[in-house]
């Protein structure tokens, strides 16, 4: 399957969906996936962003913060037989952001944690209205009958009781009556997708056809017809071996006069770099992510190695962050039930752009309290300090 497989169709209520060409189907979760892994900018800005995603601590704590060491803590770091801690983070992050969902499969006895592809999940046909009376979360009612849930990849089939699996959705928004299926914000997305994918087939065809001319005899007295189809397929493969591409020739000798016309195409006066780069910016917007660390420009910029922290640093604290508390939030709520006094937590702080700040508030707190203790034995009065050095303190005598 190729990029080009996709195509982009109105759909006269629904906006605009993408449909595979070799299918009758919209474009449904498995599609998402399969997008995702072919579209050059797609799958980079997944990738930066399920990497910094990846970079987050996991441990178990007690009610006094201590750090304990348990299996469920020992399962944080190592989820699986076949996955790094890391490669399970990245395939959870790619999976919620791209599907719109994650199910987090715990087997019992050994706890061990898998990300389930929702798009071999099968519900049962009922469980669509599974849920009665719902006025309200709290009077949410689930029907017990229908707690067996089927996986099917295609290889094999496993049944999952509801209670082993952990749905963890990228919208808190219920589309239907099932409150377990999320929504992808990636359907948002098709039209920019859509554009990036015409714009580099664009640039495609014209830098393997640049450096073509046209050639043609001069003169006004000529008899002109159109030429028959044979004849236009036939001119067409000779003028194919003429360009600027590898192995292609640049001259072609006649022996008339002729009149000679460039069908070169500037590529910077049609824009194609900054069309793609509007597009992208919609994308690192919907992942949150600044645009500088998707590291996507059309001309070469320098950005200062603080400038990036700072970047970075916010990228962390008001984004990634809120996505490891909804999972942390979700793991707790399966694992402890608030009796033995103990608790996932997740966090950014071990980064070393998080430290290195902590390092440099402390020696900048240590040089304003020194600061402020040499004006003192030079004389001068508290509040001209604080006028001085622009703080504000409280001076206890």
């Amino acid at each position: 399957m190729n990029l080009s497989d996709f195509r982009i169709n109105r759909l006269s209520k629904n906006g605009f969906l993408f449909n595979k060409i070799q299918s009758n189907g919209l474009y449904e979760h498995t599609d998402l996936l399969e997008l995702s892994l072919l579209h050059p900018i797609l799958l980079s800005i997944t990738i930066k962003a399920s990497d910094y995603f990846s970079n987050v601590d996991l441990r178990v704590e007690d009610e006094k913060g201590n750090v304990v060491e348990n299996e469920i803590s020992r399962r944080l770091n190592a989820p699986n037989p076949y996955q790094t801690k890391r490669d399970f983070l990245i395939e959870h992050y790619w999976y919620k952001k791209i599907l719109g969902n994650n199910i987090i499969a715990v087997e019992s006895g050994n706890h061990s944690f898998y990300n389930l592809n929702t798009t071999f999940l099968k519900f049962d046909t009922n469980f669509e209205t599974r849920f009665e009376n719902i006025t309200g979360f709290q009077n949410l009612k689930m029907d017990e009958n229908l707690n067996i849930i089927e996986y099917d990849d295609g290889i094999k089939k496993t049944e999952f009781n509801i209670n082993d699996l952990i749905f963890i959705k990228d919208i808190p928004i219920n589309r239907g009556k099932n409150y377990l299926r999320g929504v992808s914000k990636i359907n948002s997305l098709l039209l920019p997708l859509s554009n990036i994918t015409k714009a580099l087939e664009s640039k495609d065809v014209i830098l393997d056809t640049n450096g073509r001319e046209l050639i043609t005899k001069s003169g006004t007295d000529l008899d002109t017809k159109p030429l028959a189809k044979g004849e236009i397929s036939n001119i067409e493969k000779i003028f194919s071996k003429f360009g600027v591409g590898r192995h292609r020739k640049r001259l072609k000798v006649h022996n008339a006069e002729l009149k000679y016309q460039s069908l070169h195409i500037e590529l910077a006066e049609l824009g194609l770099d900054e069309s793609v780069l509007n597009d992208v910016i919609k994308i690192t917007d919907n992942f949150g992510m600044p645009l500088e660390l998707a590291e996507y420009r059309t001309k070469k910029v320098t950005l200062g190695g603080d400038k990036i922290k700072e970047l970075e640093q916010r990228f962390y604290t008001n984004i990634l962050q809120k996505e490891v508390d909804i999972l942390v939030a979700k793991l707790n709520k399966k694992f402890f039930d608030g009796t033995d006094n103990l608790r996932i937590v997740g966090d950014f702080n071990h980064l070393p752009i998080f430290t290195e700040n902590e390092q440099k508030k402390r020696e900048n707190q240590k040089l304003t309290a020194d600061l402020i203790l040499t004006y003192r034995n030079l004389g001068f009065p508290d509040e001209q300090i604080e006028e001085i050095l622009e703080i504000d303190f409280l001076i206890s005598s």
